[in-house]
């Protein structure tokens, strides 16, 4: 069924600013409102429903947390130079973020978006993602400092913990100086005095089957609220709540953190490599 605005403010004898700001992510919608429009539209499939809802009550917490940071101004991922940039997958899991209380990834190519420094970021989209506009390269860079701030920096982070494959610490992404002080701030991260941000190499010698698993995140919540899986490749992504595909991914997470390396071993393999770029990079001067 499609509706216009106007006949969907007729229906639900709402005003049509409100439809405007609901639809635009202006303003969260509310349980009741949002049975309401389903019913509208002839959505009565339970699960569907279920999701539905889960992503509306976790939009209204974040949009809280986010509000209360911001002086009481809308969730940065509101604003339209960020929502008309990213993919609706991506919009979707960057509110689910803000709200995890634990934060698993896995990455086999690239250090993690919410790790990234300003210059790694800005690489990685100049060379990886070349296909999207500068408007839309600026937007995931943005996106990805802000990621960091509701991730690593903020007062209640999350617990996170990222497994990275051996071949993350040797890529060099845009120069060695930019790979090295990424790696650098890695070994920040790391040692962070409440400890919350824990990474594990995967070694090339591990017996894993590393080149079947592409990148993903897995986040929890308090309260049992279902996790919630998103998977990204170069050319789509995904958001997944299905208890069963969910609980594949943190086996294979589960199973990659204990082939790893430990943390602290882990951290040492980024302070010495941050170490010898930096040298060669100053070599070259």
């Amino acid at each position: 069924m499609e509706l216009t605005q106007g006949q969907v403010a007729e229906e639900m004898e709402w005003s049509l600013s409100k439809v405007m700001r609901i639809e635009n992510g202006d303003v969260s919608i509310s349980g009741t409102d949002l049975r309401a429009l389903l019913g509208l539209y002839g959505i009565t499939d339970r699960e569907v429903v279920a999701h539905l809802m889960d992503d509306a009550r976790t939009s209204r917490k974040s949009a809280a947390v986010s509000a209360g940071k911001t002086g009481g101004g809308r969730p940065w991922w509101a604003e339209s130079r960020i929502r008309g940039n990213l993919t609706t997958p991506l919009l979707q899991y960057v509110q689910f973020e803000a709200d995890a209380t634990a934060v698993r990834q896995y990455q086999n190519v690239l250090v993690p978006g919410f790790l990234q420094t300003a210059e790694y970021a800005s690489a990685v989209l100049e060379n990886y993602r070349f296909d999207l506009s500068s408007e839309s390269m600026a937007a995931r860079a943005e996106t990805r400092m802000q990621r960091r701030r509701q991730v690593v920096e903020r007062d209640d982070p999350p617990e996170v913990l990222v497994i990275l494959d051996e071949s993350v610490v040797y890529r060099e992404i845009g120069s060695r100086g930019v790979m090295g002080r990424q790696l650098r701030s890695l070994v920040h991260d790391t040692n962070r005095p409440d400890g919350h941000v824990r990474i594990r190499i995967v070694p090339f010698a591990a017996a894993a089957p590393i080149a079947l698993f592409g990148p993903f995140l897995i986040l929890d919540f308090e309260e049992e609220e279902g996790a919630v899986l998103y998977r990204e490749s170069h050319l789509t992504d995904e958001i997944s709540h299905t208890a069963a595909t969910v609980s594949r991914h943190r086996q294979i997470f589960e199973r990659l953190w204990d082939l790893a390396y430990s943390p602290e071993d882990t951290a040492q393999m980024f302070a010495e490599r941050a170490e010898m770029m930096l040298q060669e990079t100053s070599l070259d001067k």
